[in-house]
């Protein structure tokens, strides 16, 4: 499970971005929820799925969560 956010982010370097979201959504319960949202959140972006990228962010905020540090 400590691999799992490694292992996406280099599927999302190759351009694999639908096999990184396969993979996130696979290992969902393995991540923190946090971790899980925001990448989720991002790949769709990626993607260009723009309904389902606007309900991840929605998520995102409703869960309490920023990008801010």
């Amino acid at each position: 499970p400590e691999f799992i956010l490694l292992q996406d982010r280099m599927l999302r370097r190759a351009d694999k971005k639908g096999q990184a979201l396969e993979l996130l959504e696979a290992s969902q319960q393995s991540i923190d929820p946090k971790w899980y949202l925001k990448k989720r959140r991002d790949l769709l972006q990626e993607l260009g799925w723009d309904p389902a990228y606007q309900e991840a962010a929605r998520l995102y905020l409703e869960a309490g969560y920023t990008d801010e540090p």
